[in-house]
């Protein structure tokens, strides 16, 4: 099975020239970029065993993590070059378990 994430944010700015390489965290955990331009961003994971909780779906932080990089790379596409941001803050509520 495989999640993505996207989101679309629009600016008129000059971009980075290239994304950064998935490292670290990001990198362990499988994630990939399929898109990255401005305002744009699109990240994949193929969920394995690794990735459930107890209860056989998706750990919470997974959909965290993806949400907090999607919106971290979408908008890092839209900075100037000598810019960068960092999340200085999300939450999230979970209803009930995604099937």
């Amino acid at each position: 099975m495989t999640w993505f994430i996207g989101l679309m944010l629009y600016q008129n700015t000059m971009t980075l020239s290239t994304p950064p390489d998935p490292s670290g965290f990001i990198a362990n955990l499988g994630i990939e970029r399929t898109v990255w331009k401005p305002g744009h961003s699109r990240l994949e994971l193929t969920l394995t065993e690794d990735h459930l909780n107890k209860a056989g779906v998706a750990h919470g932080g997974i959909y965290m993590v993806l949400l907090d990089s999607a919106l971290g790379s979408a908008l890092v596409a839209s900075l100037k070059i000598e810019e960068w941001c960092a999340t200085t803050q999300l939450s999230t509520s979970f209803l009930a378990p995604a099937r």
